[in-house]
């Protein structure tokens, strides 16, 4: 029962993933900070020190197109992965795992080049 309540929490997080990364397919970066600052600006009222508010803010204001298109292809992508891990599995399926985990890798080498090829990356490559 456990095995099933955490896989129906998988289905649900990769609904999630996917319905956050539509719309940022089609915002532009000025557009999220937009609404980053709309959605905390109630709690910086409440508390104008609180941390998450701010890194939220940040990260809103330093988000530049590709991160964007980047953030909206992983979430789309790694959520419909997860929504048919979770079909397959109740299914009985196991043909999806192998291309699963070539979907997952290809976000990784894409990831990781990207940051190799960032003159302020934190990776020395």
């Amino acid at each position: 029962m456990i095995f099933l309540v955490g896989f129906a929490f998988k289905g649900i997080d990769g609904l999630v993933e996917l319905a956050a990364g539509i719309p940022l397919l089609v915002l532009r970066p000025g557009q999220v900070e937009a609404a980053a600052r709309t959605i905390t600006a109630g709690e910086l009222q409440e508390d104008p020190d609180d941390l998450v508010a701010h890194l939220v803010r940040h990260g809103a204001a330093t988000l530049s197109a590709d991160a964007t298109l980047f953030a909206a292809a992983y979430l789309i992508v790694h959520g419909l992965v997860k929504l048919g891990i979770v079909a397959a599995i109740f299914r009985g399926s196991r043909r999806l795992y192998p291309w699963a985990v070539a979907a997952l890798s290809a976000f990784v080498v894409w990831q990781g080049t990207n940051s190799c090829a960032t003159p302020a990356s934190a990776w020395r490559c």
